[in-house]
């Protein structure tokens, strides 16, 4: 008999959501943790798949050859900056921030401009180096946060998007990023919520439910679960975003299909994003999360 599948928290996974279709076609059970509430794929990923997977990741690369992505993240950039000054309430000019999956370094390159003095991580080889041209050396390790070897205490700022759904060992990740933010840090993850509405109501049909990429799949109060049993003091979750989007086929196949056709700045779009989020159920799923 097989053994029974094991969460991130070390319980036993046994309530099963839902099937999942992999980018490779293959189904997976979607199991969801008694303890914990996070959602993980069974069987997950094996490290050779993952090491596939992120060989080339995305299309960063691919636009930084064509030296728009610095312009299109320059907004969020100014946006995340603002933001941490006024949660931080203090200026944020030669804090030191760590963006962990930074991808080709476009918004680093932001957010250097913004005053942070940064350093990138980025798993992938091929949007690692570009990013690593970008920043100059020593500015960008290749690899996974914990083989960066930080010291202990060395940053003002943490910041993960769309990382840590990515990542199997979801307890070590978060103590890593405690152990290398200094008294007074803070740390700013990001990821889909699969406890929103778009989760709720096309379940494994929703574009981020991928479960040979997105393994670790986060509720708040799963978040909530992970940020304090990292040892963070203070914890704030809120939820963004509604977009609706349903994800059809799989691999060179897979196209997006839109089911809310509503402008993206309309105002009935952003009526609806903000009752969603007033609800915890917007698609997107941000952290605050702080170290005393």
């Amino acid at each position: 008999m097989l053994p029974k599948p094991a969460c991130a928290c070390g319980a036993v996974l046994e309530w099963r959501v839902m099937i999942g279709i992999g980018a490779d076609g293959t189904p997976r059970s979607i199991l969801r943790c008694r303890r914990c509430d996070l959602l993980s794929p069974h069987p997950l990923p094996s490290a050779e798949e993952l090491r596939a997977q992120y060989n080339g990741y995305g299309t960063y690369a691919m636009r930084a050859q064509l030296s728009d992505d610095v312009a299109l993240k320059r907004s969020q950039a100014q946006d995340v900056a603002a933001k941490l000054k006024k949660r931080l309430g203090k200026s944020i000019q030669g804090l030191k921030l760590v963006e962990v999956g930074c991808a080709a370094g476009a918004l680093l390159v932001g957010l250097a401009d913004a005053g942070f003095d940064v350093r990138g991580v980025e798993v992938d080889q091929v949007n690692g180096q570009v990013a690593l041209q970008r920043m100059g050396t020593g500015k960008v390790h290749i690899g996974s946060l914990e083989t960066a070897a930080f010291a202990d205490e060395s940053f003002d700022v943490v910041f993960s998007d769309q990382v840590i759904e990515h990542v199997a060992d979801t307890r070590p990740f978060v103590n890593e990023c405690f152990r290398i933010l200094k008294p007074g840090g803070l740390m700013w993850v990001g990821t889909p919520n699969f406890g929103g509405l778009s989760a709720r109501l096309l379940k494994h049909r929703w574009k981020e439910c991928v479960p040979t990429e997105h393994i670790r799949m986060f509720t708040p109060e799963s978040m909530r679960y992970y940020l304090m049993g990292g040892g963070f003091s203070r914890v704030e979750v809120w939820t963004h975003g509604l977009s609706l989007v349903r994800r059809v086929g799989h691999a060179e196949s897979e196209y997006r299909q839109n089911l809310l056709p509503l402008r993206r700045e309309g105002l009935a779009r952003r009526t609806l994003s903000k009752l969603a989020s007033l609800a915890s159920m917007g698609d997107g799923l941000s952290a605050f999360a702080l170290r005393s």
